[in-house]
């Protein structure tokens, strides 16, 4: 029988819909007005938001958007296909992916590496992950200096310590020195007493910030 074939999906129904109940329509709403800011012109937004985030792919889905989105970050960043003279529907669906796969590999080289899949925007499977992306994008440019529309929290920068010669040489010797002290409590079975009931019961009067 030809029953059953013929129509494929991504996830399940089950999972589709538990997608859809978690999808945040005002993160979405954030996403938007902050690529419009950047890139300095209206995107053209789906109508139809049935389901949640259809509209906001469907602005996106070309690929244009974030191809323009990425060079005003990053000038030259991305060579962008112009689909909308291509008029054979296969061969513009594959400059569509085009495009998006480029915004995936910008956004990879530039910080973000937890991004979504390219289905996740073409096919709509999880729209949300798209509107994540944009997020954590936005948040890697202000981390990175870009002046323009900011969007979400500013990544922090890593607090990377140096230290001299001399501050290694000294740690190392008063580990040294620490060390040989320890050693005179320990019993030639190699079983430390006193010390180790000492730190142990550091942790049941107190509490040490993590």
């Amino acid at each position: 029988m030809a029953e059953g074939k013929g129509r494929s999906y991504g996830f399940s129904a089950e999972v589709q819909r538990k997608l859809d109940a978690k999808y945040d329509k005002s993160v979405e709403l954030d996403a938007r007005n902050w690529i419009e800011d950047v890139v300095e012109e209206p995107v053209e937004w789906g109508e139809c938001d049935d389901p949640p985030g259809s509209s906001f792919a469907d602005g996106l889905k070309s690929g244009e958007v974030l191809c323009k989105l990425a060079n005003k970050l990053q000038p030259g960043a991305i060579k962008m296909n112009n689909t909308s003279k291509v008029s054979n529907p296969a061969m513009r669906a594959t400059k569509e992916k085009e495009n998006i796969e480029k915004f995936l590999s910008f956004c990879e080289q530039y910080g973000v590496k937890d991004h979504f899949s390219t289905p996740y925007l073409y096919q709509k499977q999880n729209v949300m992950a798209v509107v994540n992306t944009i997020c954590q994008l936005g948040s890697t440019a202000q981390s990175k200096g870009y002046g323009g529309p900011a969007l979400g929290p500013k990544i922090a920068e890593k607090n990377e310590r140096g230290f001299t010669e001399e501050q290694v040489k000294a740690g190392r010797e008063g580990h040294i020195g620490l060390q040989a002290g320890t050693n005179k409590l320990a019993s030639q079975s190699g079983q430390n007493f006193g010390l180790g009931r000492q730190i142990a019961g550091m942790g049941s009067e107190g509490t040490y910030d993590k």
